[in-house]
């Protein structure tokens, strides 16, 4: 296209849309016109802008050197590798994954209506470890937790399972924990959040996957939790067939 046609082009199209002129302007660049002179009124401002889009070109091309790419640093980001490993018939079926998923977001609906607003942590993490391990979490106390508080509560709880035996499983009081914690969440979650819940999502995988266990009821909340978090929570590519 030549520079004739391109002008032509724009003063078609000038005529509508968006390049339809808002206010009356002659675009003619006037013989006396400076352009050092630094625009003081809103004609000459317009005026400039009509010069430097006169010194523009329809279109523009990058110059690449080949040589120069190979110095470029390419980083290589793997996919995470998982042990999911387990007989076919330890795993959920897709009624029972749907039944689970059910229930739970029945009492996420429920509890997440008694909620109490709080703006401020009330987590101990003291002992945190040890209670999980103990006792149940405490309805009155876990309805306090800001999303901090939960967050950080399963990042303590993803701890704790790397602390594990080798071929065991975590007690009722964790999984409770566990289940009370996702049951409070706020959602969307954050992208730094997401990777925390996606986290116990792959350590429950691999804790099956190694659970010397061979009663399927033994397998119940893992395949819970990994229900709960792949579908509820997003992370398909982490879910049971």
């Amino acid at each position: 296209m030549s520079d004739e046609e391109y002008n032509s082009d724009c003063s078609i199209a000038s005529d509508y849309g968006l390049l339809k002129k808002a206010l009356p302007f002659d675009t003619r660049i006037p013989a006396n016109f400076d352009p050092n002179k630094v625009p003081q009124t809103a004609e000459e401002f317009l005026q400039y802008a009509c010069y430097e889009r006169s010194l523009m070109k329809p279109w523009t091309t990058a110059k690449i050197d080949p040589a120069k790419l190979h110095s470029i640093e390419v980083r290589e980001f793997k996919e995470d590798v998982l042990n999911n490993t387990v007989a076919p018939h330890l795993l959920p079926t897709q009624q029972w994954q749907k039944d689970k998923l059910d229930e739970f977001i029945e009492f996420r609906e429920y509890i997440q209506s008694k909620m109490e607003i709080t703006s401020k942590d009330v987590l101990r993490e003291i002992d945190f470890k040890e209670r999980i391990v103990k006792t149940s979490p405490e309805y009155e106390e876990v309805m306090k937790f800001s999303q901090a508080d939960k967050i950080r509560a399963l990042e303590l709880i993803n701890d704790y399972l790397d602390t594990m035996d080798y071929g065991t499983c975590f007690g009722d009081h964790v999984g409770s924990w566990i289940y009370s914690m996702l049951s409070l969440l706020d959602t969307p979650l954050i992208s730094d959040d997401c990777h925390v819940v996606r986290t116990l999502a792959k350590k429950c995988i691999e804790i099956r996957s190694n659970y010397k266990e061979t009663d399927i009821k033994k397998f119940f909340p893992l395949n819970l939790f990994i229900c709960i978090i792949s579908k509820f929570f997003g992370q398909l590519d982490l879910s049971d067939p």
